[in-house]
């Protein structure tokens, strides 16, 4: 028989509590370093342009950025003795990349390089094996090359996407990037420190307000700075918070911050600490930022401090509690005080103060509506409802106060009984309703306000369209020429989907077709890939293909270009892309061939072989084709490369191309056959 422990009860209880508190303790503190200081990669520090686990459209930065001072050729060098087992030549993405495989399983990458080392490790003699037996772009190329610490093995280039720079990551395994900051010997002293630009906050359920309004309340730092006590912010019901915070690390550009506390009367409430992700939940980026906000032009990251969290969600290190909304339920006092904390890696940090006023009983405002002395039939201005996902809300103002509050019913289509809702009166005259729609399967509720005098007299009608949809099920919503379809386990949460149509501008030369639609809650994000289907009828004009999906882009106004199929149908055209969250949408018709034209300094009459002409190209609308380039030298086809972020095309001139007078041919065409006018010119090859 196994010795019982001789430790008294109690003492035994408070061991095992410590003990648990100390593993909860070393796993909040991020993983730990396997090597004790890596090599610097770049030969020079210039600086970092982005920093790890930053905001991207459609997932989380996977490792750092340093810049290069807009120019390609700085020397790689490889941060820790290894075996480079694998290169990646590829058009976009990460361009030319080098994989190094380091002891304890770690894994260092290095991505958009300009031309891998030769004289000593015969990297780019595999590169051209490779081209030679695949195509120019192979792909992976697996190989075994040993290196050494500082040891040179590539250029900085502007291969894939961005302008010049060199992406570098850390990974422990092939699936698991983390954070390399606190892992790379320091290049410069970080001393300065995150900056808050406002916190929002947002009321997330039927009932709740900030300062007796259903609408997000956003507050600057200056706001914050000046605010009296009289004009804290007054809170019922659960809200929930996102903060626009960057830092610097030195330089003037804005990168992402390495971890973000929440506490409540100094208690840690939850920590975001940019540490380690896995590439598996890598595109839930939707779940930490604000994807509506969050963007690069200008930039900003909008951290959010969600309602609930997902199994599976990275960056969310253990904390005291699994809710981060602030529930005033739960508060039996008049004031708290939350506290925002941005650190850098480095240990610089900042602090944004948000004092709030708690105001849990409501039942005084819905006295004020019916009272002794209100004799008229009541008259409504400014009336309307607003969607807010998961509620809606009627709001009207009464022309007198001594009239009758009206009656506000609701209804839905399975449930034809009306329910009165409740109704509150936080202004004089302000009257507002509050539906809450988790009551209510998939719409349209019906909003009816009438004479509490005389029920058949309405004073107020309003179908409210809305599909409920509920999580780890299949959505289907379809609506005359629209489909949204999300597929099974996509939904972290139910959704309350609205939407709306409008008039859409003309951006540029680009033309609207049809109207647009805005999805709401904006910014829902997906687990899974959603489609969204646009069904065109097909009048047999052949404009028709030249349509494509747009996105709108809030935060810099403008509409981008989604990557959409095409497919005729029994009597319509479809049109498909791939979407990630909710947000804005429109058929625009892209009419505008690509535009062509020499750069500055091009001398066709004085060009040697093995020239680089550059040509500057232009696309409003859906972007080049570069699978389809004509390019001709005398009628030979010639190779080019197209880059879409400096918007110019590179011709080289062969080697062996006979010297006199020879006729160059381009003519492009974009992603929806608009075909650009041939740019000719005639060279001479000296």
């Amino acid at each position: 028989m196994a010795e019982k422990s001789k430790l008294p009860g109690n003492t035994f209880k408070i061991f095992l509590t410590v003990l648990v508190c100390l593993i909860i303790v070393l796993m909040a503190a991020g993983p730990t370093p396997p090597l004790p200081t890596l090599q610097w990669p770049l030969s020079s520090y210039i600086g970092l342009s982005s920093s790890f686990g930053e905001f991207r459209n459609n997932h989380f930065h996977a490792g750092i950025d340093f810049k290069t001072g807009g120019q390609t050729g700085l020397e790689v060098r490889a941060v820790e003795s290894g075996t480079i087992y694998r290169l990646n030549v590829q058009k976009r993405g990460y361009g030319k990349a080098l994989y190094i495989k380091h002891a304890n399983g770690l894994v260092s990458v290095y991505a958009h390089l300009l031309r891998f080392e030769e004289n000593y490790l015969h990297l780019e003699s595999h590169v051209a094996q490779a081209q030679l037996e695949k195509r120019k772009y192979p792909g992976n190329i697996f190989l075994s090359v040993p290196v050494t610490k500082n040891q040179l093995i590539a250029w900085s280039g502007e291969t894939g996407a961005g302008l010049p720079h060199l992406h570098f990551e850390l990974r422990q395994g092939e699936d698991k990037p983390i954070n390399p900051l606190p892992y790379l010997t320091p290049a410069f002293k970080d001393t300065t420190v995150p900056t808050f630009k406002s916190v929002s906050l947002k009321p997330i359920s039927a009932g709740s307000f900030v300062n007796f309004s259903p609408e997000t309340l956003v507050l600057t730092t200056s706001q914050l700075a000046g605010m009296t006590e009289q004009k804290l912010p007054v809170v019922t019901g659960s809200i929930e918070f996102a903060v626009d915070v960057h830092d610097t690390i030195g330089a003037a550009n804005k990168v992402g911050i390495y971890q973000l506390d929440l506490c409540r009367d100094d208690v840690l409430i939850k920590r975001i600490r940019f540490d380690a992700m896995t590439y598996s939940n890598n595109h839930r980026n939707g779940l930490l930022y604000d994807l509506i906000a969050s963007g690069y032009s200008p930039t900003r990251y909008i951290h959010k401090f969600g309602h609930g969290s997902v199994p599976g969600t990275p960056f969310l290190s253990a904390s005291p509690t699994t809710t981060v909304s602030l529930d005033t339920q739960t508060l039996h006092q008049e004031k708290v005080l939350l506290k925002f904390v941005a650190s850098d890696y480095a240990g610089n940090h900042a602090t944004l103060k948000l004092p709030l006023r708690i105001r849990t009983d409501l039942s005084s405002f819905r006295d004020r509506i019916s009272g002794p002395g209100q004799t008229e039939i009541p008259v409504l201005k400014s009336v309307s409802v607003k969607d807010f996902g998961s509620f809606h809300v009627f709001e009207a103002e009464r022309t007198h106060t001594d009239q009758f509050a009206p009656l506000i019913l609701c209804s839905d289509a399975e449930r034809h009984a009306l329910i009165k809702v409740p109704l509150y009166e936080f202004g004089p005259g302000r009257i507002m309703g509050i539906i809450d729609l988790s009551a209510y399967q998939t719409g349209p509720v019906q909003i009816k306000v009438v004479d509490p005098l005389d029920p058949n007299r309405v004073l107020f009608e309003h179908n409210r369209m809305f599909y409920h949809f509920q999580p780890g099920r299949t959505a289907r919503f379809k609506d005359d020429d629209l489909v949204l379809y999300i597929p099974e386990a996509a939904l972290y949460d139910h959704l309350y989907l609205g939407f709306e149509r409008f008039e859409a501008k003309a951006q540029g030369q680009l033309v609207p077709f049809g109207q647009a639609v805005s999805f709401t809650p904006a910014g829902t994000p997906f687990d899974r890939t959603a489609t969204l289907t646009f069904l065109v009828p097909d009048t047999g004009s052949s404009d028709l293909t030249k349509l494509g999906i747009y996105q709108y882009y809030e935060n810099g106004h403008y509409w981008s270009y989604q990557y959409s199929s095409q497919r005729p149908g029994p009597n319509a055209m479809v049109l498909e892309a791939q979407i990630r969250y909710l947000s804005t949408f429109a058929l625009f018709l892209d009419l505008v061939p690509p535009t062509i034209q020499a750069q500055a300094g091009f001398k066709p009459a004085s060009v040697k072989r093995g020239a680089l002409i550059r040509l500057t190209v232009r696309d409003e609308g859906t972007g080049i084709d570069d699978e389809h380039m004509e390019i001709s030298l005398d009628d030979q086809a010639l190779e080019a490369e197209y880059d879409p972020d400096r918007h110019w095309l590179e011709i080289q001139i062969p080697l062996g191309t006979a010297l006199g007078r020879h006729v160059l041919k381009v003519q492009l065409t974009d992603r929806v056959g608009n075909r650009s006018e041939t740019f000719q010119t005639v060279m001479t090859v000296v």
